[in-house]
């Protein structure tokens, strides 16, 4: 391929390809919106809830006798993980069961209650790509 001699009309044709492309990378940029979303909620009264793809999941802490803690999640999706976060230490908790109805299922998730992380510290769970962080 031989050297072109850079016309007028070449150039113009260069700088419009690189202004529609400039356009293309800004507008994607300030448009793109990850997947992946965190949310947040604060117990009140041990339990609290947050809206995910317009559906509401709600987050429970129930107390029993035993040296366990329970964590109750009610969604119709299951989470893909649930773990207690104390600094930088992670503990994951156990999913120990659960019980459907008509509309959500509740997943029930336990914790020993050595892990001090329950009472002050931070929950995070993770459904359908969406982070949710449970402040207690």
């Amino acid at each position: 391929m031989a050297a072109e001699k850079l016309t007028t009309a070449r150039l113009v044709q260069i700088l419009v390809v690189l202004a529609v492309l400039i356009t293309a990378f800004t507008w994607r940029t300030l448009d793109y919106s990850p997947e992946s979303k965190e949310l947040s909620c604060v117990l009140k009264d041990q339990s609290c809830s947050v809206s995910i793809k317009d559906d509401t999941v709600v987050i429970s802490v129930i107390k029993q006798e035993d040296t366990l803690k329970r964590v109750e999640v009610v969604s119709n999706v299951k989470p893909q993980s649930v773990t207690a976060l104390e600094g930088k230490n992670k503990i994951v908790l156990a999913d120990i069961s659960s019980e459907a109805d008509s509309a959500n299922t509740k997943y029930i998730y336990g914790v020993n209650n050595t892990d001090a992380v329950l009472i002050n510290g931070k929950l995070n769970l993770i459904i359908d790509q969406d982070q949710v962080e449970i402040n207690f």
